[in-house]
């Protein structure tokens, strides 16, 4: 045997005997808060929130729980086999606006339902499906499972009998969610606050206040029933909770020192939602300038949608997508996949490679409800390797989808687009906030 010229020597682990484990002395405790709004859940349609800063603590993470029912428009609990059920994100369109405000600036997109689409994609992508009976547990966060975008928007949850037997719902994912929220259970749901801020994997610097607001959706936007459906949701109660750590007073005074003269760096990857209308009448459609302030992200999604379902249609689905047939991009003009994807096989395995799938591990979108699940995504690296271990090159330019369906494309048909971007967040001694 002999060793390749290049390759360094190395001892293997489990011949160091002598190396101890580290001892960690640094933070002295752990605290949990919990921070009501300052405004009334029951007379505001917007919850504002401060989180004080403290001379001591470190904000390592913030949840959003909330107490919810679904109840007729009387107020009163839904019969038995109520024919009303609940949008598979659940937990995240409670809320039409987030803001995280930090240093006066908003680190978040603010408009309406940015936040809720942007979080869909967010879990879908990054979450297996061990994790789905615990998200649907604490985020009543259930995939929809049906054939088609029509019957995931299907409004009867429990079918009239046939002589005397029940149909199969065709949706059975909205029938396992009708099931949390029947008859006027009382529902709490835990939800991590979606800014990347908070998910870097570093403290938030003490003495540091945050400013968080949550804007109530729209009952016809987080229910799934039929058009003239008039249940609505019931906020009881909703706060924040709050993660910090205590380090020693020695670390403390070395990052003050320290933030006098470099300010701290987070890397908070940022997702954007955008929408971009489809010309209706014709079976291909071309949308162009895709990024119209010419910065391309690192990776997009995409996925085409009703635009109706994005505001109060109680029979619109927002989180299932119609099918292409065929799909080409072009970045300044050229072709980004060799030829067309034109089988619903080439799309699914396209987006499960371009995601980190293909050999190994999976995520909630899988072959079974890839049919409304049918979304594309592109890597723009130079490595093609948007896998978060390393930031990338600033590139411009502009992006071009060429779309084929199998009918002429209906009215009212939009593009949503979710995209990365490598972001660089800088916060100072006088803890003012700065975004690269």
């Amino acid at each position: 045997m002999t060793k390749y010229v290049n390759s360094s020597e190395a001892i293997t682990s489990n011949l160091m005997l002598w190396d101890p484990l580290h001892t960690q002395t640094s933070i002295i405790g752990t605290h949990v808060f919990e921070v009501y709004p300052q405004t009334s859940i029951d007379y505001s349609d917007t919850l504002s929130f401060l989180i004080k800063a403290s001379p001591k603590l470190m904000i390592q993470n913030i949840e959003i729980i909330t107490q919810i029912r679904v109840v007729t428009a009387a107020n009163a609990a839904p019969g038995a086999n109520a024919n009303v059920s609940v949008v598979s994100n659940l937990a995240n369109a409670l809320w039409r606006n987030v803001d995280v405000i930090i240093g006066g600036e908003n680190l978040l997109q603010s408009f309406d339902n940015s936040y809720n689409i942007g979080t869909w994609f967010d879990i879908v992508l990054n979450s297996s499906s061990v994790r789905a009976p615990y998200l649907l547990q604490k985020e009543v966060f259930w995939m929809d499972d049906a054939d088609n975008k029509t019957n995931s928007e299907d409004p009867a949850i429990y079918p009239a009998l046939e002589d005397g037997v029940r149909p199969a719902t065709v949706n059975r994912g909205a029938l396992k969610r009708s099931k949390m929220i029947e008859q006027g259970k009382q529902v709490t749901l835990i939800s991590d606050l979606n800014c990347s801020l908070f998910k870097s994997g570093k403290l938030l610097p003490h003495n540091l206040d945050v400013r968080v607001s949550l804007t109530k959706n729209y009952d016809g936007y987080m229910l799934l029933e039929a058009e003239n459906g008039t249940h609505k949701v019931q906020f009881q109660k909703c706060y924040l909770r709050v993660t910090m750590q205590q380090p020693s007073d020695f670390c403390l005074n070395l990052m003050e020192e320290k933030l006098a003269k470099t300010p701290a760096i987070y890397q908070a990857e940022e997702g954007r939602v955008s929408f971009h209308s489809i010309t209706a009448g014709n079976a291909m459609v071309t949308v162009n300038n895709l990024f119209p302030q010419g910065r391309l992200p690192i990776m997009f999604t995409f996925g085409v949608q009703d635009r109706s379902a994005l505001g109060n249609a109680r029979n619109k689905n927002p989180f299932t997508y119609y099918a292409m047939k065929r799909i080409q991009v072009y970045i300044d003009g050229k072709p980004y996949f060799p030829s067309a994807l034109e089988s619903q096989t080439m799309h699914f395995d396209t987006f499960y490679q371009t995601v980190g799938y293909k050999n190994a591990g999976e995520c909630l979108i899988n072959p079974d409800n890839y049919p409304i699940h049918p979304i594309i995504t592109v890597d723009l690296t130079a490595d093609r390797t948007a896998n978060k271990h390393h930031l990338n090159l600033t590139q411009t330019g502009e992006v071009k989808l060429d779309i084929e369906f199998e009918q002429p494309a209906n009215d009212g048909l939009i593009l949503i687009v979710y995209s990365y971007y490598d972001r660089i967040i800088e916060i100072n001694s006088d803890r003012g906030v700065r975004v690269l």
